[in-house]
């Protein structure tokens, strides 16, 4: 628990412990002349995760870039708690806001437990002290502490970002930006890093800030996002409204692309009604589509096979499960996709410790989603 990682106390004036960020009619022109942004007024609320979303060059990740005064506005102001950056020591804002980019920029000649102590050491804390509260960090990301000895050249990218991301909360900041911070992983471990990330959120509930080209992980992470058209904003709603109820022709052409898919990741398992299996170890499940659900020895879902043919399927062997989903935790997306993988058109729910815990007919969840829909029109 990071309840215990509590930053040193801050001077009075300049403190925004309670993280709420707003923008009041904001610009930004370059030097060169270019408008970035024009006149941008919107909330970000305090402990809740607020995704910038849209094209490249539309203004986005100048806006993040000024709530911790690395752009300067050209007209309007930006507040913290109620307090205009532009009146806060530089260096006292930013040791209350933590930073995620891409690729995690990590420090190459210094060990992982070092990357993440840095802030720490830097408000004056000891060098044990602070590296015990690395290592908790690593830990809270879902990182071995013995990976801390390492350098950051030797870990994966997914290590690499969750590294950043422990630096990012080791002063315990009520605020955390993060520009496009899984951008530059595999689809599969970036997906890994945002249930994390949502996981993390759910128990620390800091104020995040997060830019994003990709529509499917704004809707997956934000309580609010915020659509930019060039150098404005569009529109500003709950991932549910953005999908369903754009505020025009603009924001409906940028999320038109599998809307549906999208919404589905929106609408939660908790509720889909359960066909009982056994979660024994090794154990089977006759399902009644005249297939079996076989267990490992651990009580995890294993492998398909045809009722009947005991270890084979039409010679071909059993089928391995594909996409088991978490139930109570995972969204109607999740279930959709874990059911047209299997064979046997069930899809296969699993506990937190992802033991087999029973299943769900492909028909069950797409009433599931024709009740959804009643109640969103209502």
């Amino acid at each position: 628990m990071l309840t215990s990682l509590k930053a040193p106390a801050q001077e009075a004036g300049g403190n925004v412990s309670s993280g709420g960020v707003e923008f009041h009619a904001v610009s930004k022109t370059f030097p060169d002349g270019t408008q970035a942004l024009d006149a941008i007024s919107l909330h970000c609320p305090a402990g809740e995760t607020t995704v910038f979303v849209g094209p490249s060059g539309c203004g986005k990740t100048t806006a993040l870039r000024m709530i911790n005064k690395m752009v300067l506005p050209s007209r309007g102001h930006v507040t913290v708690n109620g307090v205009d950056v532009a009146s806060m020591a530089t260096m006292e804002l930013r040791r209350q806001i933590g930073y995620v980019i891409q690729n995690a920029g990590l420090f190459p000649h210094k060990r992982v437990i070092d990357n993440v102590a840095l802030i720490p050491r830097l408000l004056g804390e000891a060098k044990s002290t602070a590296r015990d509260r690395a290592a908790e960090l690593l830990k809270l990301v879902g990182l071995p502490v013995e990976l801390g000895r390492k350098y950051p050249h030797q870990l994966s990218g997914g290590q690499q970002q969750r590294v950043g991301v422990a630096r990012a909360l080791a002063a315990d900041p009520p605020i955390l930006l993060m520009d496009e911070p899984f951008s530059a992983v595999d689809p599969i471990v970036r997906r890994d890093l945002q249930n994390h990330l949502k996981g993390l959120q759910g128990e620390l509930r800091k104020t995040i800030i997060m830019v994003t080209h990709d529509l499917d992980e704004a809707v997956f992470l934000a309580d609010q996002v915020v659509v930019f058209r060039p150098g404005a904003v569009a529109q500003v709603d709950s991932p549910g409204s953005i999908l369903t109820a754009p505020a025009d022709d603009y924001v409906e052409g940028f999320t038109k692309g599998n809307a549906g898919i999208k919404w589905l990741s929106l609408l939660p398992t908790e509720g889909l009604l359960l066909e009982p299996v056994s979660s024994d170890a090794g154990a089977e499940t006759r399902a009644a589509s005249g297939w079996v659900l076989q267990n490992d020895d651990d009580g995890r879902p294993e492998s398909w096979i045809q009722a009947g043919t005991p270890g084979a399927t039409g010679g071909q062997g059993p089928i391995p499960v594909r996409s088991p989903f978490v139930y109570g935790v995972d969204t109607l997306n999740s279930a959709l996709n874990s059911a047209v993988l299997s064979p046997a058109g069930k899809a296969v729910a699993v506990d937190s410790h992802g033991r087999t815990r029973g299943l769900v007919d492909a028909r069950e969840i797409h009433a599931a989603v024709r009740i959804a829909k009643g109640n969103d029109n209502d």
